[in-house]
């Protein structure tokens, strides 16, 4: 159907928005190094959408960037075998399908990661140890936790420690629960001792109370941008926290009652706010 049409011989990037491209696009998928399928609902519906994915991901051997609106375990798994060499993958999908079997595959198999953007039901310690022993590249983490996590919470205290130790380079942190309960304020503490690098730290349904804030704000030297949303933290607290923390450039607080919400003092001329 398609042995008459001309592809560009340094074709590097492919956007896709139909099902059908994906027999356009197997003769020359070694080549591509970002593929983004966001766009590309039908080849998502759940009939079909991994057997396409699977088919794809096997033929780009060379792949260093994915955006993709949902992948499964089994994807994952893929991704680990023949994309050694990927180094950016963003799942869009909201509902947390993955688990941490796949995320464990990724972990073994694409050891170069530098950024890693993924919903969860739950993750288990186990898999967070092992991210922060094979991705060392890792730069950028984005985690949202479905309401198992919740339930986990002592050993994601823990996991993030590890996490925070094996990947020093660590320079982005977004931990996102979809209920209050995820994250004490001891894994608050670790983030603090443990994210030296960091310069952007978003938290949401995170926290016990003041204490863990403020327990954060003795660390991170480096944190330029904090985005705060639906934790448990008082004005005293916030205000505690930009005193102990002179690098901070932006603060945003989300879901916060109104009785907490504040105005920085106009001292600090660099400082920006959203509350």
């Amino acid at each position: 159907k398609y042995k008459d049409f001309k592809f560009p011989p340094n074709l590097k990037y492919l956007a896709l928005n139909h099902t059908g491209q994906k027999d356009i696009v197997l003769p020359f998928a070694h080549l591509i190094t970002q593929l983004d399928t966001q766009l590309n609902t039908q080849f998502y519906r759940r009939h079909l959408r991994y057997h396409h994915q699977h088919s794809l991901i096997e033929n780009c051997p060379n792949l260093e960037v994915l955006f993709t609106p949902s992948i499964s375990n089994e994807g994952m798994k893929h991704l680990s075998q023949y994309c050694e060499n990927l180094r950016k993958l963003y799942v869009m999908d909201r509902k947390g399908g993955l688990t941490d079997k796949g995320l464990f595959a990724l972990a073994l198999g694409c050891s170069q990661l530098e950024c890693l953007h993924i919903n969860l039901s739950y993750i288990a310690f186990e898999a967070m140890v092992l991210i922060g022993i094979n991705l060392k590249n890792l730069s950028d983490l984005s985690m949202v936790l479905g309401n198992q996590g919740v339930r986990m919470r002592h050993s994601i205290d823990n996991g993030i420690r590890s996490l925070l130790i094996g990947c020093n380079k660590l320079e982005r942190l977004s931990i996102c629960f979809l209920e209050l309960g995820g994250l004490t304020d001891i894994g608050l503490s670790y983030i603090g001792k443990f994210g030296c690098n960091l310069r952007y730290l978003s938290l949401r349904n995170a926290g016990e109370s003041d204490a863990g804030l403020v327990e954060l704000s003795f660390g991170c030297p480096k944190l330029q941008n904090l985005v705060i949303g639906d934790c448990p933290f008082s004005k005293e607290a916030f205000d505690i926290f930009r005193c102990n923390v002179p690098s901070l450039r932006y603060f945003q607080v989300q879901g916060v009652p109104r009785h907490c919400r504040y105005l920085l003092e106009e001292e600090q001329p660099n400082f920006n706010q959203i509350v």
